[in-house]
């Protein structure tokens, strides 16, 4: 039961024998709180222990509340009566924290008490104000002023500034959320009274949204920028909205429906008499991403010096809600990804001649990590390049149509030879879901080395969409990566995937030619390493490779060169002067390669008349006895030959005649 008549400084007394009847109270006091500029509600209890939970209620709730008009906000503080004096809950609970102590120390009378005041949004207010300041799209204006330039009312400031303040209005839509321990109360779109240009008084409506801090007793308002090429909801009242996905910063404004129409005196008069020509209600979806603001949002906040931003309409996909004003937007879930409630409105059906009002009982609910896929990009890597035979990953991030991360996607993926690999083969690697809600990976192993072309699709059954991306961002993309791949793989429908082969394998390696077995000396010789991996695909090259030539007869080393061709394949060379069994040792990163080490016979050149010799008896001969001369052949590099390949030919030469010369022809051979 309630008395007083509201007037200043007025005490209104409840008695509140259990804690439903406290919150009636309560809402009792802020339906009068416009009324009066100070204002009091005590309460009081018989059981100490109800009125701690009712004290402890009112403090989790103790939210700023505001009028229809926002040129006078008032705003609530719960407080406590005891014998030490006026104190407020938060002080009390943060110094006791236990029940007991409580109702100890904190409330020996058994008393409540609700205090309202009303914050001031005129320019001569010197305490407990309402602050606005003009604000420049153009960051570069502020510098053309010493300070900041206050304001009070909507509209033009400072020849091309807006000024930051909402003004008197009506039929907007309020909801309050924190950033960063700051209270934050957003204001969108409504009603509001301007002049045209014969002076008469119209009201038009509004799209824009503001947002205001709470600092100590005042309240800074700031507009929210937009960028000159965003896209903007049409102006309207009485939209439904909420602010969702606060997990990692100020989160995004969702706003729904409302009505919108031109030119009228007082829209809602017009609509409750039922001149409903040329009004008309929404069902349209926008989203304004406040975290763009970025570094900028604590100015932003505290001065109106804010970063343009941009609304994006949303499409949803199914069933919608019937275009209505006055519905309610509600988010179950207190990380703001959870799902999204639109329940009841008024609806203008204007589908005869006459329109009428039609009021909803409709509830719709978004999922907000349904698989209603907005936006898929494919990233990481693996969808630019592999190895053969080792297993490789890609990532593929879907978000939904809020930009929250979207579960339960439905992916094909085809892996497949290009026009350059004819003989590889295809790979339909399955897409699972990772840990992170909205988040897949793609896993696949190809053991041919070669130019593929990677496909991914999303969706079901024959509705499928082409999935872009960017292959060389982050592998574990947040959602501004998203967009980032997005962007960047514009008009993407395919990645070219280049396999190459892996480390090589020494027993596939081969070494073949000609001269690994024979070769003559003083000729230079050459065979080929062919550098494999495990399953037989060339290597690129660039490994160490040695092959030793060796003597069997004394060991020595014989030079050689090792020529990397840069494709898998290797050109050993060698030159040896003396002929001889050999042996050949070829290694791969230290590994011997294809049956080394090998055998080689270096066989010697053909005899060199000058390196020759001839011994034996047949300087001074007898008449009738026999004698043997030898002769040794040797190539030019003194290596004798083994062979009887060599034409030698014995001649001896009869000189008839004293005095007879080589060339005589008196002197004859035989």
């Amino acid at each position: 039961a309630c008395t007083g008549n509201g007037g200043a400084d007025s005490v209104w007394n409840a008695s509140v024998p259990v804690v439903p009847n406290t919150t009636a109270a309560i809402a009792a006091a802020a339906a009068v709180a416009g009324r009066s500029v100070n204002f009091s509600l005590v309460l009081s209890v018989t059981d100490p222990h109800r009125l701690y939970q009712a004290v402890s209620n009112l403090s989790a709730a103790a939210k700023p509340v505001t009028r229809k008009g926002l040129t006078g906000l008032t705003m609530t503080r719960i407080s406590v009566v005891g014998s030490n004096g006026l104190t407020t809950i938060q002080d009390c609970t943060r110094a006791q924290r236990t029940k007991d102590l409580f109702l100890l120390n904190c409330l020996p009378n058994r008393e409540g008490r609700v205090e309202m005041w009303q914050l001031d949004g005129s320019s001569e207010c010197d305490s407990g104000c309402v602050v606005s300041y003009c604000q420049f799209s153009n960051s570069s204006r502020y510098a053309d002023f010493p300070a900041l330039i206050p304001c009070d009312q909507p509209g033009p400031c400072a020849s091309d500034g807006i000024c930051g303040a909402p003004g008197a209005r009506t039929g907007h839509a309020t909801t309050t959320f924190t950033f960063q321990g700051m209270d934050l109360l957003l204001v969108f779109g409504g009603e509001y009274q301007v002049k045209d240009t014969a002076g008469n008084t119209i009201r038009n409506l509004s799209a824009a949204a503001y947002v205001g801090n709470f600092q100590d007793s005042s309240l800074t308002f700031s507009q929210l920028l937009i960028a000159d090429t965003s896209p903007v909801p049409a102006p309207r009242r009485d939209a439904a909205i909420a602010v969702i996905d606060q997990s990692s910063g100020m989160g995004k404004l969702l706003v729904f429906g409302g009505m919108t129409g031109s030119g009228r005196s007082m829209y809602v008069e017009d609509l409750f008499a039922r001149r409903l020509n040329g009004l008309r209600t929404l069902d349209d979806l926008w989203m304004l991403d406040l975290d763009q603001l970025g570094s900028s949002a604590a100015d932003c906040l505290a001065t109106g010096v804010c970063t343009p931003i941009t609304w994006r309409e949303i499409t949803v996909p199914g069933p919608r809600p019937q275009s209505s004003l006055g519905a309610t937007l509600v988010l179950l879930d207190d990380r703001g990804q959870g799902e999204l409630y639109v329940t009841g409105g008024l609806h203008i059906d204007d589908s005869e001649a006459t329109p009428k009002l039609v009021v909803l009982d409709s509830t719709y609910r978004f999922d907000l990590r349904s698989p209603l896929h907005q936006s898929c990009a494919a990233t990481g890597a693996a969808l630019d390049s592999a190895t053969a035979g080792q297993e490789s990953t890609f990532f593929i991030a879907c978000v939904n149509v809020f930009d929250q991360p979207a579960g339960g996607g439905q992916f094909s993926v085809e892996i497949r030879g290009s026009a350059q690999c004819t003989g590889c083969p295809i790979q339909s690697p399955s897409v699972s879901q990772t840990v992170t809600v909205g988040l897949y990976k793609c896993t696949y192993s190809i053991q041919v080395a070669g130019v593929y072309l990677v496909s991914i699709n999303v969706g079901r059954n024959d509705d499928q969409d082409p999935v872009s991306g960017d292959p060389f961002s982050d592998s574990s993309p947040s959602i501004s990566a998203i967009r980032a791949a997005l962007a960047a793989g514009e008009g993407r429908t395919e990645f070219t995937l280049t396999v190459q082969a892996g480390a090589p394998f020494n027993p596939v390696s081969d070494v073949a030619g000609d001269s690994l077995s024979i070769s003559t000396a003083g000729v230079s010789s050459s065979f080929i390493v062919k550098g494999m991996d495990k399953y037989s695909n060339r290597i690129a090259g660039g490994d160490d490779l040695s092959a030793l030539l060796t003597s069997k007869d004394t060991g020595d080393v014989i030079p050689n060169q090792v020529d990397d061709n840069q494709d898998g394949t290797y050109q050993c060379t060698y030159v040896t002067s003396k002929a001889g069994a050999y042996k050949i040792s070829v290694t791969l990163n230290g590994l011997g390669v294809g049956g080394s080490p090998f055998s080689l016979m270096v066989m010697a050149q053909g005899a060199s008349v000058d390196m020759t010799y001839a011994y034996g008896t047949f300087l001074t001969t007898t008449t009738g006895v026999s004698y043997t001369v030898f002769v040794q052949t040797r190539d030019m590099y003194g290596n004798f030959l083994t062979s009887d390949s060599e034409d030698v030919v014995f001649e001896s030469c009869i000189v008839l005649g004293p005095g007879c010369e080589e060339d005589d022809e008196a002197c004859t051979c035989g």
